[in-house]
């Protein structure tokens, strides 16, 4: 795929995620541009209590050293608020476009890990790293979402 100026990176983050989780057979709403914090309200059909996701997406996330292989990584840019918006049903989806190079990957890592790396000091810049030996954990781990909108729909039955 070709590269073009002007493609709106973040809304087909968001739209892809979103048709994802529809495709579960999950009821998913987008929220108005500039929302602060969620991008995505994802319900069950009976409209459980919502799990909010903020999306986060790059056109290719994929980081190689190849004098220093160990500090490959993925990342995507991310504000300091990932320190003040955590909650059990609040999750990251971040979305790897890869160049256009397939179908995008996306990884599912709940609010309160992300912001627990930055207060620990992990990162220093605005930037969520994901290293190779964290794919398998969070590579398109829908069931963080949909045991949550799970374990919400339980409590309320």
């Amino acid at each position: 795929m070709s590269k073009k100026s002007g493609i709106p990176v973040a809304a087909a983050g968001e739209h892809y995620v979103a048709f994802r989780l529809s495709a579960m057979g999950y009821s998913v709403g987008l929220t108005r541009g500039g929302s602060q914090g969620v991008d995505l309200l994802v319900t069950d059909s009976r409209g459980a209590m919502p799990v909010a996701i903020q999306v986060k997406t790059s056109s290719s996330a994929w980081r190689e050293y190849k004098t220093k292989p160990e500090n490959n990584h993925w990342e995507w840019p991310v504000s300091a608020k990932v320190t003040e918006l955590i909650g059990e049903s609040l999750f990251y989806a971040f979305v790897d476009l890869k160049a256009g190079d397939g179908r995008p990957d996306v990884y599912i890592v709940p609010s309160a890990e992300i912001a627990r790396r930055f207060k620990a000091g992990k990162w220093t810049m605005e930037t969520v790293w994901l290293m190779p030996a964290e794919r398998t954990k969070y590579l398109d781990a829908w069931s963080c979402i949909t045991s949550r909108l799970d374990a919400v729909q339980g409590a309320r039955t």
